[in-house]
């Protein structure tokens, strides 16, 4: 254990520095922590606030865990914040979308039914008005594609990983994997991935604050600055 936490502080030690860690994750980070600045200054309605620091918590981990070669390991927070992003867009579109999110009773039943060794019933999250609306449509995209590639255990997943072949001395092949993943060109489109749909959420973030009256600092100095490291 020692030895695999010494390899990924290594690992992280290093790629911190590269450039699309250091331009894309930096700007992607700025932007985040300009549109936390403003957001104290703006009447944004509570829950978008929240959304978006879960959402810069999201950048930083999964930044993270691809600069340490975990890439595969950085999807599933990932994909958490494109669904927190679905449930902020779905909200601005329709406010009854917040209760329809909640569903109090259907969740607490799924958890009852848990408790006494049931299977839950079915649930699924069914919002209104958000049918032909194009960033939705963009969201569920990447979401269906981070499920089928590394989210779950598929064989796009099983084959994205690192594997390896070696042939021992004694003429035997053996199969190694790769706990931290070598291939620079991976890291970095994860890299690039990462930050681009970050940069985009905070662009739809200003978005939603920029409908209340004190909010047009929010794409003042601080936030031009850091997009404009980075062409979306």
């Amino acid at each position: 254990m020692d030895e695999f936490i010494r390899c990924q502080r290594d690992t992280l030690d290093q790629i911190r520095l590269w450039p699309h860690f250091r331009d894309l994750i930096g700007a992607a980070d700025g932007t985040y922590r300009s549109v936390v600045k403003a957001v104290r200054q703006t009447d944004v309605p509570e829950i978008f606030a929240r959304i978006i620091l879960v959402c810069h918590k999201s950048l930083l981990s999964a930044a993270t865990l691809i600069a340490q070669g975990q890439p595969e390991d950085s999807t599933g927070i990932t994909r958490r914040a494109l669904e927190a992003a679905r449930v902020a867009l779905a909200i601005k579109i329709n406010e009854v979308n917040a209760t329809q999110w909640t569903a109090y009773q259907e969740r607490h039943d799924r958890w009852v039914r848990r408790k006494r060794n049931e299977e839950p019933r079915p649930f699924t999250v069914r919002f209104t008005d958000v049918q032909g609306d194009p960033c939705m449509a963009t969201i569920d995209k990447h979401l269906g594609v981070l499920s089928d590639a590394s989210v779950h255990f598929t064989p796009e997943f099983y084959s994205n990983l690192d594997w390896e072949e070696r042939r021992t001395t004694d003429g035997n092949d053996e199969i190694h994997l790769n706990y931290l993943h070598g291939n620079r060109r991976r890291i970095e489109l994860e890299l690039i991935s990462l930050a681009s749909f970050h940069l985009r959420f905070s662009k739809h973030s200003t978005d939603v604050m920029t409908e209340n009256s004190s909010t047009t600092m929010i794409a003042g100095p601080d936030w031009q600055s850091s997009r404009s490291r980075v062409a979306c």
